[in-house]
């Protein structure tokens, strides 16, 4: 029998389509971590929770929506307890990432114990004085390699970003953006696969397949 798919597809308008920034609710995500939270005694990202909302109000993720920027920190709790990676540290920590970097407030300040200020710190990217592009993304991921929770928050960030930011990038940040990708993130999963007594072995992969299949769909759309 001969496919009408050529056909069919000659008749769908693409153009039509509405392109969304936001594909959940952050107060329906917001919920759930709160509520999860308080069911599992998740003391630190309790605190973290209304810190970063406070901290990051009125900032707004790229994009054609301007969407609150904690959809973002809130996307990445989400994904993490989904994986199974429900730690308290970690949620907090993922929950307070770009505080830092985006909100110029030191790690000393954050409302949570020493490990997850680490771990945020670690996360926080600063160009030195006289420091080149390439000896600053050095510095910083030689740095998040020492910890392998931020190595495990960094892959996240990464998946949610390439996943969701696409539309905000132009053709040659995004270009840059697999590049550095591939170049730094990658080899992060080694730290992950033979980390942590092999117990994130095959959430290592499920990440390692997100990322992966999402940069190849668009490399062929950058190369189309």
């Amino acid at each position: 029998m001969e496919s009408n798919f050529s056909t069919d597809r000659q008749r769908y308008e693409y153009k039509d389509w509405i392109l969304h920034d936001r594909i959940f609710s952050e107060e329906h995500m917001y919920g759930f971590i709160e509520r999860k939270a308080n069911a599992e005694n998740m003391t630190m990202t309790l605190r973290a929770l209304p810190f970063m909302k406070t901290a990051h109000a009125g900032q707004t993720r790229n994009g054609r929506e301007h969407i609150p920027y904690i959809y973002h920190p809130l996307l990445m709790a989400c994904h993490a307890c989904a994986l199974g990676l429900d730690d308290d540290d970690i949620i907090a920590s993922i929950l307070l990432h770009d505080v830092c970097e985006d909100c110029d407030i030191p790690p000393c300040e954050l409302p949570v114990n020493e490990k997850i200020r680490e771990i945020v710190g670690l996360l926080t990217y600063k160009r030195l004085e006289n420091e080149s592009r390439e000896e600053a993304h050095k510095r910083y991921y030689d740095n998040i390699r020492t910890n392998q929770y931020a190595v495990i928050i960094k892959i996240i960030d990464r998946c949610n970003n390439l996943s969701l930011m696409a539309g905000s990038f132009t053709k040659d940040r995004m270009v840059r953006y697999i590049e550095e990708t591939m170049r730094y993130i990658i080899p992060l999963f080694d730290v992950i696969k033979f980390g942590f007594e092999g117990k994130y072995y095959n959430i290592a992969f499920l990440l390692k397949y997100h990322l992966l299949s999402v940069m190849e769909s668009e490399r062929f759309m950058l190369v189309d």
